[in-house]
């Protein structure tokens, strides 16, 4: 099994991110995996787990190709939030790509087709208008990861043209040493105020 990407949630335990669903690891060797349940309630609703994490309050988020589903203190039964077409204040696509969480505790959610914020208290959710103007087409609203900065600007990596750093209103890009670049598929602060990014081609 191909491995995305791995989150620890507890001293003896972490949540492993596979293209086909998530695994719990144990200390001991134990290994059991999340099902894909969309039928049942409190089950994950997509195959395809592209971001997940752990907010400060204990919860943990899943973000899939099918909406973005979080369960309270890393117990796996999840409670979904959707894109309802005609609804403004749902999800602005069911195709999520990346979380974080910013220091108020709101979780940012990016997808295929928009940025959104998310109010963990109220369940309340705002799309944002954080289009890159010098990206084509419907690629301008398509972002793979988001970090929130302390100065209050967010930077985004988008799914094409790069970096890009939004502060509210404005959306200008950040020039890359190394030439023209794609996509941005990973955003991870340092803790000294530096950024470091992953990139694709």
């Amino acid at each position: 099994v191909a491995f995305r990407s791995l989150l620890r949630t507890a001293p003896d335990e972490a949540w492993l991110r596979t293209v086909s669903g998530m695994v719990v690891l144990h200390r001991d060797g134990r290994a059991s995996t999340v099902p894909v349940a969309p039928e049942r309630r409190g089950g994950l609703g997509g195959y395809d787990p592209r971001a997940f994490a752990l907010d400060r309050q204990g919860n943990m988020w899943v973000g899939t190709e099918a909406g973005l589903y979080f369960a309270r203190f890393a117990m796996p039964a999840f409670t979904s939030v959707q894109h309802e077409p005609g609804d403004l204040t749902t999800l602005s696509d069911d195709r999520i790509n990346g979380l974080a969480q910013d220091s108020t505790g709101a979780v940012w959610v990016t997808t295929n087709n928009g940025l959104n914020r998310l109010d963990v208290e109220t369940g309340r959710v705002e799309r944002l208008d954080a289009m890159a103007p010098w990206a084509d087409g419907r690629m301008c609203r398509a972002f793979w990861q988001v970090s929130p900065r302390p100065d209050g600007t967010r930077w985004l990596g988008l799914k094409y043209g790069g970096l890009a750093v939004w502060d509210g209103v404005e959306r200008r890009p950040v020039p890359a040493d190394m030439g023209p670049i794609a996509a941005v598929r990973a955003l991870l602060p340092d803790g000294e105020g530096g950024l470091w990014s992953g990139l694709s081609g």
